[in-house]
């Protein structure tokens, strides 16, 4: 992953935060970790919010594989971190799993039923977020 590729994960994960038309405390709280676990700068915090393009241009920007496994990570947490999954949130991450390539059939936070099993999400949390405090110490801002 490129640090570039990064802050436009964090660019899409603020949209799906506010999909719903509700930016909830808890969403907001996660943002904020993300961007800690990360070590966002004040400059990169801009640079975010000056993203430019429609969401399907954003999505378009990850290339990598595990930008793109990242990427569905994080944007499973903001959609559960409330505790609940609007339908607008799952369409919109079934919708950029399905141009990422990933099927939804066999994603482990994905049940049988093809929805979002919030339990699993959860429970993934601490790891996603370890392994991109981890990614983090080798890639600094900018």
């Amino acid at each position: 992953m490129t640090r570039e590729e990064v802050l436009n994960i964090v660019g899409i994960c603020v949209c799906m935060a506010r999909v719903d038309l509700e930016f909830s405390q808890d969403e907001k709280h996660l943002l904020h970790e993300l961007c800690k676990n990360i070590n966002v700068s004040d400059k990169e915090k801009a640079q975010i919010k000056n993203i430019s393009g429609s969401l399907s241009e954003m999505v378009h920007r990850v290339k990598e594989e595990d930008s793109k496994k990242t990427l569905v990570e994080l944007l499973s947490q903001v959609a559960v971190t409330d505790g609940f999954v609007d339908d607008v949130e799952e369409n919109l991450l079934v919708k950029v799993m399905s141009h990422c390539g990933v099927d939804s059939s066999t994603h482990p936070y994905f049940g049988d039923d093809g929805l979002i099993d919030a339990e699993v999400v959860s429970e993934d949390h601490n790891n996603v977020m370890d392994r991109l405090k981890e990614w983090a110490s080798s890639h600094p801002p900018a």
